[in-house]
């Protein structure tokens, strides 16, 4: 392989991996089917975020998510952050079970129920509020 070769591919897989890729905060969890379940069922406290890469709402939802967890770690003491990719989980299970309509939905669930949701919302105020009844909620 020529060195043209080589800048060409390592510039082209670089472009591509952010593509349809979520990006996850730290403390994070990406989705896998069953997981929601089985933390609710340990008597953890669960958001789940149904986010997509490329919507701006759920990008603005994801700095004010990160900007509240930083600032209050008891939420990721006492609650699990879990992101479902919108593209790959928008037909399944739990989207079904949980009646989710579209991306940028913020669920807050304890294994007694539904907590909150959000819905395309993107004040501080208001997903502060959600976490912290998350957190009263929780163990």
């Amino acid at each position: 392989m020529n060195r043209r070769d080589f800048l060409n591919l390592t510039t082209t897989i670089t472009l591509a991996a952010p593509l349809g890729a979520t990006r996850l905060r730290a403390g994070t969890l990406e989705y896998r089917p069953g997981m929601v379940s089985r933390a609710l069922l340990s008597g953890r406290t669960v958001l789940v975020d149904f986010h997509a890469s490329w919507c701006a709402t759920c990008q603005a939802q994801g700095r004010i998510l990160d900007t509240l967890r930083a600032g209050h770690p008891a939420y990721d003491h006492k609650i699990d952050f879990i992101v479902a990719d919108w593209d790959r989980h928008r037909i399944g299970d739990m989207t079904d079970a949980l009646g989710v309509e579209r991306r940028g939905t913020l669920i807050a669930l304890t294994k007694k129920g539904e907590i909150g949701r959000l819905v395309g919302v993107t004040q501080t105020s208001q997903i502060k509020d959600l976490l912290d009844r998350a957190l009263s909620a929780s163990i």
